[in-house]
């Protein structure tokens, strides 16, 4: 499996605390996407755009650098567990059950951009569920404080929404409040089986 090489905290997110996401959701994903079927999707998109997905890839690189645990404590994080392989779905069910909380999640506040929507939009892939590598969940007792230190590093972040004490995992769109579903298969690993591609290790 191809997951996030990062590693989660000793410490455990708590009840009431904010929860940050630092980095743009399935960025990483879309820009492999771009990278192997740049043609495809240059016939619907302009290549500026594509272009401009892969240089905001390339800042995720350094900002992974950049989020090493002193930086992260010095920003006021107490916690923190890596996305990776099955995206921001599944990297909050897997920090759920491995911090033993549940959530209250704003789909609308979660960090993405729309090259990466675009992307998934033509690909057909759920971004919700795409590879996510780079992007760590954050516990923080001011997260928005959290989001000013990392923004002022140029990572992109926002107060997505609280821990809780109770096991559901509730995700609100608007007046919309559903749960989440169990983890499922990343739309990475779909897109290299439907072009016949080799996921790599």
């Amino acid at each position: 499996m191809w997951t996030g090489k990062e590693e989660s905290s000793m410490t455990a997110g708590k009840s009431d605390q904010d929860l940050v996401l630092a980095g743009y959701m399935a960025l990483a994903g879309s820009a492999v996407m771009a990278r192997q079927d740049r043609e495809t999707l240059l016939a619907r998109l302009p290549e500026e755009l594509i272009d401009q997905l892969l240089a905001f890839d390339s800042r995720r690189q350094a900002h992974k650098v950049m989020m090493q645990e002193s930086a992260l404590k010095e920003a006021g994080a107490t916690a923190w567990f890596p996305l990776g392989e099955g995206g921001i779905f599944n990297g909050l069910w897997h920090m759920a059950d491995h911090w033993g909380t549940g959530f209250t999640v704003q789909l609308k506040d979660l960090p993405v951009r729309q090259e990466t929507i675009e992307v998934c939009e033509i690909e057909e892939k759920n971004p919700y569920y795409l590879h996510s590598e780079g992007c760590l969940l954050l516990a923080a007792n001011h997260g928005d404080r959290v989001c000013a230190a990392l923004r002022a590093q140029g990572i992109p972040a926002a107060v997505i929404g609280v821990l809780t004490n109770k096991k559901d995992k509730t995700l609100c769109h608007d007046s919309t409040i559903s749960c989440l579903n169990r983890p499922r298969q990343d739309e990475l690993d779909v897109f290299f089986k439907e072009h016949g591609l080799t996921m790599p290790e």
